[in-house]
């Protein structure tokens, strides 16, 4: 006779396996956008996973002492290529991402952004 914690975590297996495949596959992002015209801005996902789709989130969110955990929706935007995910700045987690803006973040402050004007329109004109 099975027992009822192996039904349980049967079940809970089962769930999450769902759950992910669910994420990945094709029309995912039309059913979250659905889901999000139904609910509103946010919507909850899983015991601990919710998507956010108001813009005003953003500073809230996307902060330099990130407190969110990002979902694999988040890194659905990596370019893959002959089956491998190719190295972007959106693939990375986040002890990567952290290292590539300390070395690559101040050419992309609005000084520098504001100093590579004239080049831009030299070379476009």
């Amino acid at each position: 006779m099975v027992s009822l914690a192996g039904l349980v975590l049967l079940a809970l297996v089962a769930a999450v396996a769902n759950r992910f495949q669910a994420l990945r596959s094709p029309g995912w992002s039309a059913r979250l956008i659905a889901l999000h015209a139904e609910h509103g801005h946010l919507v909850r996902l899983g015991p601990n996973h919710v998507s956010v789709s108001d813009p005003a989130a953003i500073p809230v969110v996307y902060t330099t002492n990130p407190v969110w955990v990002k979902g694999p929706s988040y890194y659905a935007a990596a370019t893959v290529s002959k089956g491998r995910t190719v190295p972007s700045i959106i693939a990375m987690d986040e002890a990567q991402h952290t290292a590539v803006r300390k070395s690559a973040g101040r050419a992309f402050t609005t000084n520098s952004l504001l100093d590579y004007e004239a080049s831009i329109y030299a070379a476009t004109a």
